[in-house]
């Protein structure tokens, strides 16, 4: 039973002391400054405090006593019934805050998020519901943290990352009846990025060390992801506030990866290559539908693949020459516009993405699927596949690479094999000649890393000089010449890189200092210097920034 009731009495008034006491299942008066027989239980706010009642003491049935000063209200239980539950009405101060206090009923709590991860550069709102998921007012709780050093808790319940660590509890109470929610939380160091620089066909991307991207160049779909469509010639924030560990460009758009393993995309997708169910561009990061936590993410021409958490790679977009790898070929109106899990059961642990060709490594090999028309499979034929099928040669390799027609892969001794279109002498081998097996690329410097774009290929040797090969024809090779060349040929300026990136008519760099040059034609900004012409050496791009230079995962 429970009475909530306005008494009016004497006009007398006088001061009764209340102390509470914080064991009891409610609210015990301890001591009165007059007699209260016998003693009431009064469910409220835990807490030493004073009141003022009107004196008028009324006896209700034999074990119910109350003292209630007008307009005063308070709620008492029959001491021998009395639950641990308060309803919403109850307020035990004149003048309090009539929207302070628990939803009806509440007889248990639950904090969302309940498990989160959060940087060490983070933060992030806890929000406390009852059994029915009404939100509870902050100022209904108390919050506490059960180590410092590592996140802070404040009164609103905004968690803030102090130091790596945990996991640590966050516990809320609510003040008027003790109930309890808990929420594991662990601070993690500055992500590892591992992806900082994309390089598409017309534009760049790249991260800061802490995660921050930044794009310019062609915007003509909104790859850029400045919720605009006009070219940049200069860095220019990524719109939305995210920050990322990866960042991939296909041909017309952007994907980038958050160290929650969450995928965003931006940019064209009239192919579905955003992954975000329909055909609509994106000026901004968008994030890509299903649920899925990746951990790897690799766009193509106008088709992305991603590796998930689970260790099933999943593929979205253009699938006309089955570069999916879903079993089957689809015309435009069918194409998969969300994440689709990749057959045959492989799990890869690296991929790359061509123009209408997809390849991964896996325990069991090198694998490729899509687009064969000049032998960027890599199987002896020049047959599209719509599932993985298996590189011929039998040779281990470390890391893969496509350009838009072409493949190459890494040796454990850093000598690398290249397969597909030669016509420019972007397989490297001295020849003109497509392959379709893989075939070692001349010479014998160690490349560390390598990227191909549609007409030539780059790599970085593990002594961090650049060389390039193929067609020069809009001096993409950053020598100061233009003029082909089917062998590695060195980059001028000996700048040491760590990660290199190319497009079509352009080559950009990220130095061990984490400075970015370009170099090529940069007609609409790709080199990001402000100035929209031909480099034929490596420029350092405007704005003053520091890109990541952390080479963590293999290409």
């Amino acid at each position: 039973m429970s009475l909530l009731m306005p008494l009016t009495g004497e006009p007398r008034l006088r001061e009764i002391g209340l102390l509470m006491d914080q064991g009891a299942r409610g609210a015990r008066v301890l001591t009165c400054n007059g007699q209260c027989r016998p003693q009431p239980i009064c469910l409220g706010r835990v807490r030493r405090t004073r009141l003022f009642f009107n004196s008028t003491v009324m006896r209700l049935a034999s074990r119910l006593t109350i003292a209630i000063a007008a307009p005063l209200m308070i709620a008492c239980q029959d001491s021998s019934t009395a639950p641990n539950v308060l309803d919403s009405e109850v307020q035990l101060a004149k003048g309090g805050n009539k929207d302070c206090h628990l939803p009806h009923r509440t007889t248990s709590i639950s904090l969302t998020p309940d498990v989160a991860e959060i940087l060490t550069t983070g933060s992030i709102e806890i929000t406390a519901y009852n059994q029915s998921q009404d939100e509870i007012p902050d100022c209904a709780m108390q919050w506490s943290t059960s180590d410092p050093d590592v996140a802070t808790v404040s009164d609103d319940g905004r968690v803030t990352a102090v130091g790596p660590g945990g996991p640590i509890t966050i516990t809320a109470r609510t003040k008027a009846k003790h109930l309890i929610g808990i929420a594991r939380i662990v601070v993690a160091g500055t992500p590892t990025v591992h992806g900082s620089l994309a390089v598409g066909y017309h534009h760049t991307c790249a991260l800061t060390a802490v995660g921050e991207a930044y794009c310019w160049g062609s915007n003509n779909h909104g790859q850029l992801g400045d919720e605009s469509l006009t070219h940049r010639s200069t860095p220019t924030a990524v719109s939305g506030g995210l920050r990322f560990v990866q960042l991939t460009a296909g041909v017309w758009h952007t994907c980038g990866l958050t160290a929650e393993g969450k995928a965003y995309c931006w940019g064209a997708n009239v192919d579905g290559a955003l992954g975000t169910g329909t055909t609509s561009s994106q000026t901004s990061p968008t994030a890509v539908i299903g649920n899925l936590s990746f951990e790897l993410l690799e766009a193509g021409g106008n088709h992305t693949c991603g590796i998930s958490t689970s260790g099933g790679t999943y593929c979205w977009g253009a699938n006309e020459s089955g570069q999916l790898g879903v079993g089957l070929f689809s015309i435009p109106s069918n194409f998969p516009r969300s994440p689709t899990l990749v057959v045959g059961g492989e799990r890869f642990t690296t991929l790359t993405a061509g123009l209408q060709h997809t390849c991964g490594i896996s325990t069991n090999g090198t694998w490729c699927w899509g687009s064969n028309f000049q032998g960027q499979l890599g199987d002896q034929t020049n047959t599209d596949r719509s599932v993985p099928t298996p590189v011929s040669g039998g040779q281990i390799y470390q890391a893969v690479s496509s350009g838009a027609f072409h493949t190459c892969a890494k040796l454990s001794n850093a000598q690398w094999h290249c397969w597909g279109d030669n016509f420019y002498g972007q397989l490297g081998d001295g020849t003109v000649i497509d392959r379709t097996v893989p075939t070692p690329v001349a010479g014998s410097i160690a490349f560390a890393r390598l990227d191909g774009a549609t007409l030539n290929t780059c790599a970085v040797a593990i002594s961090g000089s650049a060389f390039c090969w193929g067609t020069d024809r809009y001096d993409q090779f950053g020598n100061g010449t233009a003029g082909d060349s089917f062998t590695p040929t060195p980059v001028s300026g000996g700048l040491n890189f760590t990660r290199i990136g190319t497009g079509t008519q352009h080559t950009c760099g990220m130095t061990t200092l984490g400075t970015a040059y370009c170099w090529g034609h940069g007609d609409v900004g790709q080199i990001g210097n402000g100035i929209l012409d031909i480099h034929s050496v490596p420029t350092a791009v405007a704005g003053g920034l520091t890109f990541a230079a952390n080479v963590s995962v293999p290409e």
